[in-house]
């Protein structure tokens, strides 16, 4: 019975395997033989139901033959009789075949080997068809004959590299050269706006063909080698219409140009280019026709108009991506501080400061309160992009005044809610908290690296250094040690909050990015005045932290803002790189603790000889070393070292005529 046969001797086990792997070669060869002088559509089908067939029935086979593969495994030096082999183990070389494997390998040799090319050709036969977007009846073969070249073996390195060999290569071969040849078809057929719409078509059509089509290891690359012949290698083209598609504003043909460029490495840089040149050049006409007017109301209406206007656009044509975001917000700004030919600028946070005075002041136009809250929400708008802030705050504080004086505000709570929507939205000031330190009393090296203290730092900074060295304490002097100090900022430019803790020294490098989303690292160096090893330090720890990227080019290293930064924690802290202690500063210290101890034990001699008057030498060190002991242990040198010092200063005297 089945028993007998499975505990039997290795000889007859052998007999059974070889009768099998007979009856496999024979079975294959019959299917090879009906396979004979059959083409194309005919063949991929016949393939398929033989394959189909042969595999569910290899897999039957070897679920029969389990006990006695194992047992068959254990013959010939397996440790264990009920342990399954593994084929991709290093005793899988040594240990025989199972059936299933033998069955599989069969194929390959007998099926694949001699159909292989005639498979393939059919199988990218009826894929250019479907790039043409004819019908294929077959589909469902052309999938699960693929995919036969995958699942043919069990381990699943082996079998990508097998399936790679078979239909991969020649797959992307023929991808490159069938877009090839539709490049210069859509190229003479269609104008621009057409030709990116159909690009963008046969991207994503594409893309539905891989995943309906190929094995998922294939999806990427096939889809690499379409975007390289499609857009890639037509970066040039499409970026010369770049300019005139941003100046028309077509939104339709932007966003489909965006969709196809975003695609492509650094892609995005001349378009990003000509939408920041675009909004400045429309942005500054608007405002040139206005300062003959003079008219606080006028240039509010023009400028918001001009940022709804680009808004809008950064929305529909580029889906709110955050570069866009980023570049709308720096034109914006230079059109709201933008100076005339000669030199004078237009006063923005004035003339806000002037419009804001007239939507709150009584005697104005009635307003609702939902017209007011919209004329506030305005006025916040616009002063995000306002460089003289502080300009706007004195203004603003001056009428502010005047109104609450003269009782001459709307209201009350207007005025209460346009301060908390300052507060909220803008932060007039920056929340500033100081130590001050003595240097006698703490042990800190005042020798810190060169910096240059940012821009949004220096007003507070140079306010409480007035506050404390002339209305405080008049005299003294502060020194500020950044390489001690911290900041927490608010990263706003993601889809998520976020509160990060920054050194100085990080946080210097951080605010460069609210200007521009990319540096060269000389730049960075030049504008925070670091030296380069602290530089390269701090560098390391936000790369480290990704939330900058280093993108390596031929003269110089960028940094980059990483725009898809993300973090399970709301508020982190960014880890600053370990500074070792420098061996002069280590020097140092044994240096000053010597000379204190020198002073000490000067003291504790002087304590001594004015309460005993005359004592022997001896006498003296003991009772120096034992007053001396909770602090330290003195060497009877530097005791005799300071007893001299003593003599020579005149504090003390020996005896005449006695040694000790």
């Amino acid at each position: 019975d089945i028993y007998n046969i499975c505990v039997s001797s290795s000889d007859f086990v052998d007999r059974i395997y070889g009768d099998t792997k007979e009856f496999i070669d024979c079975h294959v060869a019959n299917i090879k033989g009906n396979l004979k002088d059959t083409f194309e559509q005919a063949l991929l089908k016949k393939y398929y139901k033989s394959w189909m067939e042969f595999s569910s029935g290899a897999r039957y086979l070897n679920l029969l033959f389990t006990y006695l593969n194992r047992s068959r495994n254990y013959m010939h030096g397996s440790d264990n009789l009920y342990e399954p082999m593994e084929f991709t183990s290093k005793e899988s070389e040594e240990l025989p075949p199972e059936i299933g494997q033998i069955a599989m390998h069969k194929w390959q040799e007998i099926i694949i080997t001699k159909y292989q090319k005639e498979l393939v050709d059919v199988l990218l036969a009826a894929i250019e068809k479907d790039r043409k977007e004819e019908s294929i009846p077959f589909s469902d073969l052309v999938n699960g004959v693929i995919h036969s070249f995958v699942n043919v073996e069990e381990d699943e390195l082996k079998s990508l590299e097998f399936y790679q060999s078979v239909f991969e290569r020649r797959l992307l071969e023929e991808t490159k050269n069938f877009y090839g040849r539709e490049l210069a078809r859509l190229r003479e057929s269609y104008d621009f706006s057409g030709f990116i719409k159909a690009v963008k078509n046969r991207i994503d059509a594409e893309q539905h063909r891989s995943q309906k089509f190929f094995h998922v290891s294939s999806h990427s690359k096939v889809l690499k080698a379409c975007i390289s012949r499609l857009t890639t290698e037509q970066i040039d083209y499409l970026n010369g219409e770049c300019a005139r598609l941003v100046k028309n504003e077509l939104i339709d043909d932007l966003n489909c140009l965006y969709k196809l460029l975003r695609l492509v490495d650094n892609g995005l840089n001349v378009m990003l280019r000509e939408i920041e040149s675009h909004i400045k050049k429309i942005g500054i006409e608007v405002t040139a026709d206005l300062r003959k007017e003079n008219t606080c109301e006028d240039y509010v209406n023009a400028m918001l108009k001009v940022s709804d206007r680009f808004s809008s656009l950064i929305q529909q044509a580029f889906e709110e991506d955050p570069e866009f975001k980023t570049i709308f917000g720096k034109a914006i700004r230079a059109v709201i501080n933008h100076s005339n030919s000669t030199g004078t600028p237009i006063k923005a946070a004035e003339i806000l400061a002037r419009y804001t005075d007239i939507i709150l002041r009584k005697g104005s136009k009635n307003w609702s309160d939902a017209e007011l809250d919209e004329k506030q929400t305005h006025v916040i708008t616009l002063f995000r992009y306002v460089d003289d802030k502080d300009l706007f705050q004195k203004f603003y504080s001056k009428f502010l005044a005047k109104r609450l004086i003269m009782n001459g505000s709307v209201s009350l709570d207007a005025e209460e809610e346009m301060i908390k929507k300052l507060k909220k939205n803008i932060k007039l000031s920056i929340n500033f908290s100081v130590n001050v330190l003595q240097s006698g009393a703490w042990p800190l090296s005042q020798n810190s690296s060169p910096y240059s203290i940012p821009p949004e730092l220096e007003m507070s900074l140079t306010t409480f250094d007035e506050y404390y060295c002339t209305s405080l304490h008049r005299g003294r002097k502060l020194v500020w040690l950044p390489y001690l100090s911290t900041a927490e900022l608010r990263m706003t430019y993601l889809k998520k909050g976020y509160y990060v803790t920054t050194t100085s020294y990080q946080m210097a490098i951080l605010l460069l990015y609210n200007n521009a989303s990319s540096y060269k690292r000389s730049d960075i160096g030049i504008r925070t005045q670091l030296t380069e090893k602290e530089l390269g330090r701090t560098l390391f720890s936000l790369e480290a932290a990704k939330i900058l990227i280093k993108e390596n080019s031929s003269d110089s290293d960028n940094y980059k803002l990483n725009l898809e930064f993300g973090n399970k924690r709301t508020k982190f802290k960014i880890a600053s790189s370990f500074i070792r202690e420098n061996p002069q500063e280590i020097t140092k210290v044994h240096t000053v603790l010597e000379e204190e101890r020198k002073l000490f034990l000067q003291a504790i001699i002087v304590r001594i000889m004015k309460s005993r008057k005359v004592l022997n030498h001896n006498s003296l060190l003991e009772e120096v070393i034992k007053m001396s002991i909770n602090r330290f242990s003195p060497s009877i040198g530097l005791i005799k070292k300071c007893i001299e010092l003593l003599i020579e200063k005149d504090y003390m005297m020996r005896n005449e005529g006695k040694q000790d």
